[in-house]
């Protein structure tokens, strides 16, 4: 159901800190191939938190808090396109200062008539 593969950039983003926690990284990559096959939210949910747990500590906390908090936006974004039933976490609280260069492409939803 999900665009395979739509969220490699995060994949290559964040593995350069993969050694402050194997194990977060490995959550972290297992959640997400979980969400981009089904869009469901619980596993977004737990990249993000694995995202967060991998830096926690660590000088690149920030960082990382970043790019998990865009990973939650763009999720919940997609999510939202595809009809799927959620309570949104991110894009409530980030929606102000979220990069305008997310590549997404918005889910036509037609009507009857069309």
């Amino acid at each position: 159901m999900g665009p395979p593969a739509r969220f490699k950039r995060y994949e290559v983003m964040i593995q350069p800190y993969s050694g402050l926690d194997p194990v977060n990284w490995n959550r972290f990559l297992q959640n997400l191939r979980e969400f981009e096959t089904t869009l469901a939210v619980r596993p977004l949910y737990e990249a993000v938190g694995a995202i967060k747990d991998l830096g926690a500590g660590s000088e690149n906390a920030h960082i990382l808090a970043r790019w998990a908090d865009q990973l939650g936006y763009e999720g919940e974004v997609i999510s939202s396109q595809f009809g799927i039933d959620f309570t949104p976490r991110y894009l409530n609280d980030t929606l102000i200062d979220y990069p305008e260069n997310v590549d997404w492409k918005p889910y036509r939803v037609r009507s009857h008539g069309q």
